[in-house]
C-alpha cells in the first residue's frame, strides 16, 4: 500500500512531467509493464517502448498540450483526477487528419494506479466528440 502523500508526490511528478512533454521522465514515472490508454485510442499502449512512440508523437501533434486539475480523489494506490486538457494541433493527431491549428479544451478524467510509486495503469476518460468536433474532425 502506498501513502496518500507518496501518491500525491508521484502523480505530481508524473502530470509536470506531461506539462513539461519530458517524454524520458513520463517513461520513469511509468513501470516497465505501465500501459496508458484513453477515449480516443482503442488498444491499451503498453510498455516502455510503445508509451515513448505515443507520447513522442502526440506531443508533435500537438506542441503546446497542457493538462489542468480541477480536482484529484486518493485510494489505496490509485488517483483520480479531474480537469481539462488543452493544446492547439499541429499536424494530425495520432493519425487522425485533423485542421491544422485548431485548439482544443476538453474535461476530462484520468484513473491512475500505481505500484510502488510506479505508474501501472493511466486511463483517460473524455467525450471524443467534443474533441474531435473542436479539431475538425468529423464524426462517423
Amino acid at each position: 500500500m502506498t501513502t496518500t502523500t507518496a501518491l500525491r508526490a508521484a502523480l505530481r511528478n508524473y502530470a509536470e512531467a506531461k506539462n513539461r512533454h519530458d517524454v524520458e521522465a513520463i517513461l520513469a514515472a511509468y513501470a516497465p509493464d505501465g500501459r496508458y490508454q484513453d477515449s480516443g485510442v482503442r488498444q491499451p499502449i503498453t510498455g516502455r517502448t510503445q508509451l515513448r512512440t505515443f507520447y513522442t508523437a502526440f506531443f508533435e501533434s500537438v506542441p503546446d498540450y497542457r493538462g489542468a486539475f480541477d480536482g484529484t480523489a486518493f485510494g489505496q494506490d490509485t488517483a483520480v483526477v479531474w480537469g481539462r486538457m488543452t493544446g492547439t494541433t499541429k499536424t494530425d493527431l495520432l493519425g487522425l487528419p485533423v485542421r491544422p491549428g485548431s485548439r482544443f479544451d476538453v474535461p476530462v478524467t484520468f484513473v491512475c494506479t500505481f505500484r510502488g510509486g510506479q505508474l501501472i495503469s493511466d486511463v483517460g476518460y473524455f467525450d471524443t466528440r467534443i474533441l474531435h468536433r473542436q479539431v475538425g474532425r468529423r464524426n462517423r
